[in-house]
């Protein structure tokens, strides 16, 4: 399931809705069976969810392929009946889940959201069940479900510069920053932005919603909190933790690396305030769709052993290099020892860019090569395996995947050929599901997929490569 996107339907996305609506695979589990022209489908389509501001539908796609969609419709003040069909060759691959689950967190999760199914209906059943619905009522045909309504909760930015409100605007296909991601997802409610530029605060402000403040204290005077993410300076990050431990917060969303000093990050990962509330701190490809994908096929053993590998990266090891160092212990890939090769400045004096031959725990090689950020941004990771080979590409966005095959011009030779090339959902999705994953740590206690026990072991790793000698 890679490279999905879900997004607001369109006007034009209504042939494709009534396509799968009526299709006989899909129409026979409706409640009402009978098939209606396009022409006045067209029309209601039009009037409900564009004339009408309070519906909603949301389609769900696969590069340039609409997969499903999921209705939100009201009937009655405040009460909602939840509608959802995939297509018949996409039905049994999780995207029914996926498309209920975000459409709902889209939509609000603090809304009255019913849907009506029918007994004979076990997998629609299922899927309900699955997704926080339980049985309101029934009868010898229909069952009523109900979702369990859950909190919205209050989250402001602290730092509004670019990944915090400005990468990106409301609407955008990609979503780059917190901002964007925050009020994207319905269990949040962005309540405003702090910045000691408090110009930059209140221009976010008026992008995103929100009041504008210039120091923590006063947003917090004023305000009730429940979560806080901090967007700022790496410099700052100690600080600005420092002084959140003084309110009772739920839940912080971190940018990475942690702290920039590695004291600091050490005594943070002994905090037992910070063992309670939870923290994501955000190394953003680990909650990319087709990394997830790949790691499950890695420490699955779909490619096989590792041999060796290469990675470039630049703009310092601890800003952008940990990134590669994180996602290869995500991988499973563990890092021994080391050997530094070369050091370089090409960002920040404080934090150098590192290239090192490093020894595996698990027996090979890994070669991570600095690539001054002077000439141009690279970041790309070459796994090599005994059943085949993966690339990851262009940030994390792109992953190619090499098979083995016989080679026809000389016999009893093996060959790597390029088999398939996949866009991960890395600018789409990365950072929504960082805040996804950090609201279902703080309302159902699920375990953080980057965590502050993550990122100071990473943190470690680079202070430990900085501080050797060539």
């Amino acid at each position: 399931m890679d490279d999905y996107m879900i997004r607001p339907a369109k006007p034009n996305d209504s042939r494709f809705v009534w396509e799968i609506r009526y299709n006989p695979k899909i129409n026979i589990n409706a409640l009402a069976t009978e098939v209606v022209d396009f022409s006045e489908h067209d029309k209601w389509f039009k009037k409900k969810y564009f004339d009408n501001i309070r519906n909603k539908c949301f389609i769900l796609s696969q590069k340039t392929k609409n997969v499903g969609y999921c209705r939100l419709d009201e009937r009655g003040r405040e009460v909602f009946f939840v509608s959802i069909a995939i297509a018949p060759s996409y039905q049994g691959k999780g995207y029914g889940s996926v498309l209920l689950r975000h459409s709902i967190m889209k939509f609000g999760v603090d809304k009255n959201i019913f849907a009506e199914i029918k007994v004979s209906n076990m997998s629609s059943q299922q899927l309900f069940k699955k997704n926080n619905f339980s049985i309101y009522k029934k009868n010898k045909d229909i069952i009523c479900f109900k979702f369990k309504k859950e909190k919205k909760l209050n989250v402001a930015i602290v730092g509004a510069g670019r990944i915090g409100a400005f990468l990106d605007k409301p609407g955008d296909r990609n979503i780059l920053t917190h901002a964007h991601a925050f009020t994207s997802h319905g269990g949040f409610k962005l309540i405003g932005f702090v910045d000691r530029d408090f110009k930059q605060a209140i221009s976010a402000s008026k992008i995103w919603g929100g009041r504008a403040y210039h120091e923590v204290g006063n947003l917090f005077k004023n305000e009730r909190v429940d979560v806080v993410c901090v967007a700022t300076p790496d410099d700052t990050h100690d600080r600005i933790l420092k002084i959140l431990k003084n309110y009772p917060l739920m839940g912080v969303m971190a940018e990475k690396p942690l702290t920039n000093d590695i004291k600091q990050s050490l005594k943070l990962g002994r905090d037992k305030f910070w063992q309670i509330c939870p923290i994501v701190v955000n190394y953003s490809l680990r909650y990319t769709p087709g990394l997830l994908h790949l790691k499950e096929e890695i420490i699955g053993g779909k490619y096989g052993t590792f041999i060796c590998g290469q990675g470039y990266y630049g703009k310092g090891l601890l800003h952008n290099g940990s990134h590669l160092l994180d996602l290869l212990s995500f991988f499973g890939v563990e890092v021994k020892d080391f050997m530094i090769v070369d050091k370089i400045r090409d960002y920040d004096p404080t934090d150098l860019s590192v290239s090192a031959l490093l020894h595996l725990k698990g027996g090979g090689l890994f070669n991570l090569t600095a690539v001054s950020a002077r000439h141009y941004t690279i970041f790309e990771i070459d796994l090599i395996f005994t059943n085949g080979r993966v690339r990851i590409l262009n940030g994390g966005q792109e992953i190619e995947i090499f098979g083995i095959i016989g080679d026809k011009k000389f016999a009893g030779y093996r060959r790597l050929v390029s088999q398939k090339q996949i866009k991960t959902g890395r600018l789409n999705q990365s950072m929504y599901m960082a805040v996804d994953n950090l609201y279902n740590a703080i309302v159902k206690k699920d375990k953080i997929v980057s965590s502050v026990a993550g990122a100071v072991k990473v943190h470690k790793l680079c202070f430990s490569m900085q501080k050797a000698d060539i």
